[in-house]
């Protein structure tokens, strides 16, 4: 198993639903990495830019979360890219901090606002927002999952770590781990 050979930094990590190819955002290299169930490299594609997150859909498309440019690249499973996605324009000028996609191919990200306020946003496939939650102050939501019922999982992180559920419409239901300062 080689999965290492090659890697440089890799800061997110998708398994295809489809087929069980493994998808490897390879921040340092600038680039997407697959690989088959037993560490095969299959393919990759330079990206030009440093992706943060990476996220696989039941069709088998990947989409990328990318740092400091404001969007979302969604590519084929052979590395061609179908579309850039863009963050809402306005008051989401800071970086996205997490990225999932659900069984209705919405996406899910966690966004930054204004400096110290950050918000979970669902968006369909084209970039439109379909539901914002504002989230507050400090921690940051650094990633996300969204389960069969569509209730969605923030790992926040930063004075405190914890992780927050929220139920289909964006409600609060809960958290754990270590709320506080």
């Amino acid at each position: 198993f080689t999965l290492a050979t090659g890697l440089s930094e890799p800061s997110g990590l998708a398994v295809d639903p489809t087929n069980g190819f493994l998808y490897v955002a390879n921040k340092d290299n600038q680039e997407i990495r697959k690989y088959t169930v037993n560490g095969e490299l299959v393919t990759f594609w330079s990206l030009g830019v440093v992706p943060y997150d990476v996220e696989v859909d039941s069709l088998g498309n990947c989409f990328v979360l990318i740092t400091g440019s404001s969007q979302i690249r969604k590519y084929s499973s052979s590395g061609q890219l179908i579309r850039t996605i863009p963050f809402p324009a306005g008051r989401f000028a800071g970086d996205a901090t997490g990225l999932t996609v659900d069984s209705l191919a919405r996406i899910h990200i966690g966004a930054s606002g204004t400096p110290g306020s950050y918000y979970y946003l669902v968006m369909d496939s084209t970039g439109v927002v379909v539901r914002e939650t504002a989230l507050g102050p400090n921690p940051v939501p650094y990633d996300i999952v969204v389960d069969e019922e569509l209730n969605s999982w923030l790992l926040r992180s930063g004075f405190s770590v914890y992780v927050e559920r929220r139920d289909s419409t964006g409600a609060f239901l809960g958290s754990f781990g270590s709320i506080g300062t």
